[in-house]
């Protein structure tokens, strides 16, 4: 895995369509919020479960980028997984004592994010592989609790304390065996409540 740092300490396997996906994404308007090493650190963690039972679930999408490319690697390579999104798509909820460097103004995306994704999704012939859901994680762990989900892959980018804590209390317990957890914040100075 790779801190995020320029240290990378061991070298993750990438799929070797990675090249011809990023140009499909790009060809309909996608723009990654990640640098360019976390996102392949990002995509070779998912990779690794592309035979692990389960789907895969991002708290805090933001404007949808990191989950699409997985969606449409998925697609490319045959892997039966569902994409499941989760954000307010209307910027940082409430913080808490714990969030020192977070304003509840940030990571607003355009207005009607959620449907410019679903656009996106639909142009790249992956929309039949997303879920995305709209609204506090709170409210949508209640509805996805019905399913009784469970997930090879768990990408938590959620930037706030409360919200990276439901996040986890939802999905650890729901974890295949052999599936990974990323957590985007992690030793990150201006997540530290993260």
């Amino acid at each position: 895995m790779r801190e995020f740092k320029r240290t990378i300490y061991i070298q993750l396997e990438l799929p070797s369509n990675l090249d011809s996906a990023l140009e499909e994404c790009s060809r309909v308007g996608i723009k990654f919020a990640l640098p360019k090493e976390r996102l392949l650190a990002v995509v070779g963690t998912w990779w690794k479960t592309r035979h692990i039972a389960g789907n895969s679930i991002e708290f805090g999408s933001y404007k949808g980028a990191t989950f699409l490319l997985l969606a449409l690697l998925s697609k490319m390579n045959n892997i039966n997984q569902k994409f499941l999104l989760l954000d307010t798509f209307e910027g940082i909820p409430i913080k808490s004592k714990y969030d020192l460097n977070r304003n509840s103004n940030e990571y607003h995306p355009k207005e009607h994010q959620d449907d410019l994704i679903r656009n996106q999704a639909s142009a790249l012939s992956i929309i039949h592989h997303i879920e995305i859901h709209k609204g506090l994680f709170s409210s949508t762990i209640k509805e996805l609790n019905l399913t009784q989900p469970t997930f090879a892959f768990v990408h938590i980018d959620a930037n706030v304390y409360e919200s990276t804590l439901e996040a986890c209390q939802f999905a650890i317990p729901r974890i295949s065996m052999g599936g990974q957890v990323v957590f985007d914040d992690y030793n990150s100075v201006s997540d530290l409540g993260a």
